[in-house]
C-alpha cells in the first residue's frame, strides 16, 4: 500500500547518569548514535520530531528541532518540539505516521 508507515527502527541509549554531558550534548550523542546504527544520513531525513531540552529549568529550550536541523543539515518537512507528558513519544509516532500516510514525508 503506498504511503503505508510503518516503525523500521528504534534507539535506546544505554540507561544510566551521564553527568559529563550537558543536554544539548546529551541530545547530540543520541542522535549520532542512531544515525550510525541504523546507517542514516541526516540529509535522508524529512524532518525531526524532538522533546523539548531542560523540562526542569525555568526556561526549557522548546526549540531544540530548529537548533538540530539547522545542525545536522535535515531536509526539514516535518520538524517540532513537542511535549505531551509520559504521551509524547507515542504523540511522535502518531505525527511522523499521519504526515507519511499523507504523503507529506517519506
Amino acid at each position: 500500500m503506498r504511503n503505508s508507515p510503518a516503525i523500521a527502527a528504534a534507539f535506546e541509549m544505554t540507561p544510566g547518569r551521564y553527568p559529563e554531558h550537558t543536554t544539548l550534548g546529551l541530545y547530540r550523542d543520541v542522535l549520532s548514535q542512531a544515525l550510525a546504527g541504523w546507517g542514516v544520513r541526516p540529509a535522508q531525513l524529512d524532518g525531526l520530531l524532538i522533546p523539548p531540552a531542560d523540562m526542569a529549568a525555568d526556561r526549557p529550550d522548546v526549540l531544540m528541532h530548529e537548533r538540530f536541523i539547522d545542525e545536522l543539515g535535515i531536509r526539514s518537512v516535518l520538524s517540532e518540539t513537542m511535549f505531551a507528558g509520559g504521551a509524547s513519544y507515542g504523540l511522535m509516532v502518531q505525527r511522523a505516521a499521519l504526515a507519511i500516510a499523507d504523503g507529506r514525508a517519506e
